[in-house]
């Protein structure tokens, strides 16, 4: 069905197949990065994150199944955990640490960030 000239394409925006209503998930962001099975979703993570990469995605998995139950729907889209020199590479929110979302990808960080380090330190 056609759209209007200047409506909102928030199914673009959100990198939505509109023919599934399924995310599309960018994977050249996966490219070098390890795979970890055994979870509903795609798990991507560099050698010196494995083991954080695991425990974050157990988190992930409790969320996504709860959420899951009360919307209704689980949405297609993969957890990928970065160390610092990833995050600069592959990841377009320059804040290292800082969680987002985007191309169907949950980044978030798998050493402690800046973020972290200033929000423990005794002057705050």
């Amino acid at each position: 069905m056609p759209r209007e000239n200047g409506s909102d394409d928030a199914e673009a925006a959100i990198g939505a197949d509109i023919g599934t209503s399924q995310a599309v998930i960018d994977s050249a962001k996966h490219q070098g990065l390890a795979s970890l099975p055994g979870f509903p979703f795609e798990v991507r993570t560099g050698a010196s994150t494995r083991e954080q990469a695991g425990r974050l995605a157990d988190r992930c998995v409790r969320a996504y199944s709860y959420l899951g139950e009360m919307l209704a729907f689980r949405p297609r889209c993969a957890l990928v955990v970065l160390n610092r020199a990833d995050w600069s590479e592959r990841a377009s929110n320059p804040l290292y640490g800082m969680p987002y979302y985007s191309a169907g990808n949950l980044f978030l960080a798998g050493e402690p960030s800046d973020l972290v380090a200033w929000r423990l330190s005794p002057t705050c």
